[in-house]
């Protein structure tokens, strides 16, 4: 979705003319945004703590002031996310990105990570890394490896190659182990680049990327071998063309996405790195399900035999972009960019509703240009860039009663931005506005729109096709350097998204239809404001970097997703702006690096104590039903890092360790979370007797064939502290892990 480089993106590369000074922050503080597209998903939830504008959930990651899983990462201008579900589906080794920036990240849309692979290497480079935790599981062990490989031929040409390998297990401490969770998955990066002259660039870069995750959960406790799993195989093929000259800067690339998706229930055992799982064949029994219940309990877990959905997805992407840059005279630099998208999006979807099987399937190919056209004006250590773009959406949709004429459908929209930098005082100040246009994943459009309505049943059926979502935006940073070691700073910001998607029930088809389904409208609003003061100290022994974020986001809809399954729950949707799901409103971090001093005795040089602390106030779900009074949960995450890097020449190592969680927190370091709801006696009958269909043994404790009032409140007793013991911790367990890192 090329939109994205237009209207979310701006990742043109700064020009040579745009040299106004710029604050960095501490390396390691900087890397962490790079470590948010790294192949281990440890290192992913890692860096998203000590990043102030991200809030962390579980294994969910989201911008302050955006929705779930809305994140987007672009390489070199390239996106990595696949077009039909929105997810990020290209993971990366940590030797190829090398710089990264959030972008419009104050935002009620999709927020984007733009990253910048690295420099070009001269010589032969290679590098061996590998991670492992301390305790080793014999039958099932745990790592993760880097390697990376760099050959020149000749003086202008080099060949490369970055791999990264992970297999990764979590078990709950409860001692009750879970029949599998966990990752499998690879990534190889093959480079060919020539660099026939002085500003001029010329790569050709293939990404072989294989993922396969668990989603096991305490639902599934007594059906292990339906237990829901992903697998994804992606290729990316990118041709890139650079030519820079001190009047012109241009870029060209060129490249070809192909991804193979799947979810559904896979056969028992481990999983493995270069083989996919073998899905599920086999559907079990009710009466052998029912026995395995040992509660006999609804609602708490998951009694079916099949997983109840299979879907499998293949996407081919063809991308070509070009961006320019052209300096006419001392103070005008015309800057424009062009995308043009061609998808092909096919979805193999099956469902089971009890016994009755359900399919649907579709096949689209929607046609995305975008255009940007800019002006940045140049003065004195001022700049300011009033822009403009303009994008084309188009769908060709059948027409049955024309024999099957394709009509095409499209929308165009446009995206003005201005923005404006300057360094006055030894202050640096950067501010600006925009209204970005962003297309949803094409799955929400079209997984169910051909689905047929049923009596007693709410399918979603959207009746709308893909359209942009919208939002105003205004940002303003402040950051100024006092001395050689201390850097302050403060950023304001706010949003308000005015057109985005949200969920809802469909008017009836006819006067006085009885069937309802639920559709997707673009009306949802949501605001959000956020203020972010930080500050940073650097010496020759330390840098300490401390940041405090406030952020308010609240929204009409949660997304269309979420909002039918509230309508499917039967709750009902609200015009009032409530909280959004990740709107955690306090974040402070804190990190340090404590190293000697290169020029200090070998034996004493090059050693490193980094350690860090974040905490965060919950969410909304964390703090009890709105307007309640009650303490605010109060998460944490902690990590210290030790070793040193040894540098003989060319040669380099390091050796480290990392203790993760050494304090083993589980819950909330502050407040408590809300007890979870139980059933009370008065919600059940009397009695239910042997040959009943509620009926089950588990529930009957004294074994006399009736089942009281009594009896079912403690049977859900049981399963509920059965299913706290079996569902792990948002946070990960304490753990030490190794770390050896060879390059020369």
């Amino acid at each position: 979705m090329l939109l994205s480089l237009i209207f979310l993106g701006f990742v043109t590369s700064s020009t040579p003319n745009d040299s106004l000074p710029e604050v960095k922050a501490l390396d390691h503080c900087l890397k962490r945004l790079t470590h948010l597209t790294l192949l281990d998903p440890q290192t992913r939830l890692r860096a998203a703590w000590f990043i102030p504008e991200f809030s962390v959930k579980r294994e969910s990651l989201a911008v302050a002031g955006s929705r779930p899983g809305e994140v987007r990462f672009l390489l070199d201008g390239v996106p990595l996310w696949d077009p039909q579900t929105g997810e990020n589906t290209v993971w990366l080794p940590k030797s190829l990105p090398e710089e990264a920036s959030l972008r419009n990240e104050k935002a009620s849309l999709a927020p984007v990570v733009a990253l910048a692979s690295r420099k070009i290497l001269e010589g032969w480079h290679a590098q061996l890394e590998s991670t492992s935790p301390f305790f080793l599981s014999q039958e099932q062990p745990e790592g993760h490896a880097e390697v990376f490989l760099n050959v020149p031929v000749g003086s202008k040409l080099s060949l490369s190659f970055d791999g990264a390998a992970v297999v990764w297990n979590e078990r709950p401490e409860a001692n009750l182990e879970l029949p599998h969770r966990g990752i499998a998955a690879y990534t190889g990066v093959a480079s060919a680049t020539l660099v026939p002259s002085e500003g001029m660039l010329a790569r050709a870069r293939v990404i072989r990327c294989q993922t396969q995750r668990d989603r096991f959960s305490s639902e599934w406790a007594f059906n292990p071998a339906s237990a829901p799993s992903s697998f994804a195989r992606v290729n990316l093929v990118i041709l890139n063309y650079l030519y820079r000259t001190e009047i012109l800067d241009l870029e060209m690339a060129l490249s070809g996405y192909n991804s193979f998706l799947a979810e559904g229930g896979r056969k028992e055992g481990n999983l493995s790195l270069f083989r996919p799982f073998d899905e599920q064949d086999s559907v079990e029994s009710g009466a052998a399900l029912d026995i395995r219940n040992p509660f006999g309990v609804k609602g708490i877990f998951f009694s079916q035999g099949f997983y109840p959905g299979l879907i499998a997805r293949n996407s081919t992407a063809n991308r070509a972009r070009a961006a320019v840059g052209i300096f006419a005279g001392e103070m005008n630099e015309i800057r424009a960019r062009f995308s043009y998208t061609s998808f092909n999006l096919i979805s193999d979807i099956t469902k089971w509703d009890g016994a009755e099987e359900r399919t649907a399937n579709f096949q689209k190919t929607p046609r995305l240009a975008g255009l940007y056209l800019g002006d940045r004006i140049h003065l004195d250590r001022f700049w300011i860039e009033p822009g403009l773009g303009f994008a084309y959406l188009g769908i060709e949709n059948p027409d049955t009663s024309q024999g099957g004429v394709e009509i095409p459908e499209y929308t165009i929209s446009l995206a003005p931005r201005i923005e404006a930098r300057a360094y006055l005082g030894g202050v640096q100040i950067r501010a600006g506005t925009d209204m970005p246009a962003a297309i949803p994943p094409f799955a929400v459009f079209f997984d169910t729109k051909d689905e047929a309505p049923i009596v007693d049943s709410l399918i979603l059926i959207p009746k709308i096709d893909p359209t942009p979502e919208r939002a105003w935006r205004a940002w303003f940073e402040v950051q100024k350097g006092w001395g050689k070691s201390w850097t302050t700073g403060i950023s304001f910001y706010s949003s308000l998204g005015y057109k985005l998607l949200a969920g809802g029930l469909n008017p009836t088809e006819e006067l006085g239809g009885t069937i309802q389904t639920a559709g997707v409208f673009l009306d949802g609003r949501a605001l959000s404001l956020g203020v972010m003061p930080w500050f940073e100290y650097s010496s020759e022994w330390l840098a300490i970097r401390a940041v405090y974020r406030f952020a308010s986001a609240k929204s009409t809809t949660s997304g269309p997703i979420r909002d039918y399954e509230r309508l499917l729950a039967g709750d009902s949707l609200t015009t009032r702006m409530q909280r959004m799901p990740l709107d955690s409103r306090h974040k402070f971090t804190l990190e340090a690096n404590l190293s000697t001093p290169e020029e200090m005795h070998f034996l004493l040089r090059d050693w490193f104590l980094e350690p860090g602390l974040a905490l965060a106030s919950g969410f909304p779900g964390e703090e009890g039903e709105e307007g309640e009074d009650g303490e605010i949960p109060w998460w944490a995450w902690c990590e210290v890092a030790a070793g040193r890097v040894i540098s003989i020449g060319a040669f380099k190592a390091e050796i480290g360790v990392e203790l993760l969680n050494p304090f083993n927190w589980k819950d909330p370091v502050f407040g408590e979370l809300p007890a979870p709801v139980l059933p009370t006696e008065e919600e059940f009958p009397d009695r239910v007797v042997l040959g009943d269909e509620d009926y089950h043994p588990s529930r009957d404790a004294n074994h006399d064939g009736v089942v009281t009032a009594t009896e079912e409140v403690a049977a859900y007793q049981r399963a509920r502290a059965f299913y706290d013991a079996y569902t792990p911790s948002p946070l990960s367990a304490r753990s030490l892990e190794f770390k050896i890192s060879v390059r020369f």
